[in-house]
């Protein structure tokens, strides 16, 4: 099985790498000017061939390491040695697309029983006590069924299953491995001549207490580079609807101390990191990462990743 064709090159992105892995990535990127990259996620194997994601999510060449590149193609032996050794390390290797839906929703089996209990719930009604509702807002409601306990409903019009997809792929690219994003799958659902997109999640054990999820950002420590990566998050796909509720911590207890993960639990919003940083909004608006944050070291962080994208306070 081999997916990639040898035109499209090769990274590692942000995982640890061998010496070898790091003379493939060199001379892939020797003669890469742009497009989708095949990025080797770990722990992705199929017998012998690697897991991939294709994509474009990688920092684009200073203009000095590109024009130094360009010369070097006039040497002639700089390019043959480069193209050699690209040949020869990538003859032995094999590749295949990771499949990011089938990922998302493992272990998510959508039953006729869960489609019938949701169209009884806006049809004919429930009983009362057999549906928790956690929110209506205007584009989407959520909640969970006492007889399905294990599982979260969100009903929305958008393309809400796409988001968590292009989270999930922005998470393993970039080595995101503190941000939990739950198991997913769908459905969709018509009424009154309108179509809904059903998604089905399974429940993290989260503290629902919003003064829980207060404490757990104002008084843990060892969030800094849970902090660093939801703030990297943030500046790669715009997610927008921040708060300590749509972020909440998993991890409190003092054995994770450092390694602390964050769900993403709303992922509906995207498109604008400059709210998702600083907060804003019309409709649902955000606190925003940096109001969500107390301790002055876990600010630091975020605000360096802001710098970094050049997403500056909008006031």
């Amino acid at each position: 099985m081999n997916d990639i064709s040898l035109d499209i090159a090769v990274s590692f992105g942000n995982y640890p790498k061998t010496y070898s892995q790091m003379l493939l990535e060199a001379a892939d990127d020797y003669f890469y000017w742009g497009g989708r990259k095949a990025c080797v996620i770990p722990g992705h194997l199929e017998g012998k061939s690697e897991g991939v994601i294709l994509t474009d999510d990688f920092p684009k060449a200073s203009f000095l390491i590109t024009a130094l590149k360009v010369i070097s193609y006039f040497t002639g032996i700089i390019p043959a040695i480069a193209y050699l050794t690209r040949v020869l390390m990538r003859r032995d290797r094999q590749y295949h697309v990771i499949d990011l839906e089938k990922e998302l929703s493992a272990g998510i089996i959508i039953t006729d029983k869960m489609k019938k209990k949701v169209q009884d719930y806006y049809t004919v009604g429930l009983p009362p006590g057999e549906v928790e509702k956690y929110s209506s807002g205007m584009k989407t409601q959520v909640y969970s069924f006492t007889k399905m306990p294990r599982f979260v409903f969100k009903v929305t019009e958008g393309d809400r299953f796409g988001k968590s997809v292009k989270a999930l792929e922005t998470c393993l690219v970039n080595n995101l491995d503190l941000l939990v994003i739950p198991p997913t799958n769908y459905f969709t659902m018509e009424l009154d001549g309108r179509k809904f997109q059903v998604i089905v999640e399974k429940k993290l054990p989260i503290q629902q207490d919003r003064s829980r999820q207060d404490y757990n950002y104002e008084k843990l420590s060892g969030l800094g580079d849970s902090v660093e990566q939801i703030a990297l998050f943030i500046a790669k796909t715009g997610l927008s609807d921040i708060n300590r509720r749509n972020i909440p911590v998993l991890d409190h207890d003092p054995k994770f101390l450092g390694r602390r993960r964050i769900a993403l639990i709303d992922l509906e919003a995207m498109g604008s990191p400059q709210e998702g940083f600083w907060g804003g909004g019309i409709f649902a608006p955000s606190d925003g990462l940096i109001i969500s944050l107390s301790q002055g070291a876990h600010l630091v962080r975020a605000q360096d990743v802001a710098d970094k994208f050049g997403i500056k306070r909008p006031y």
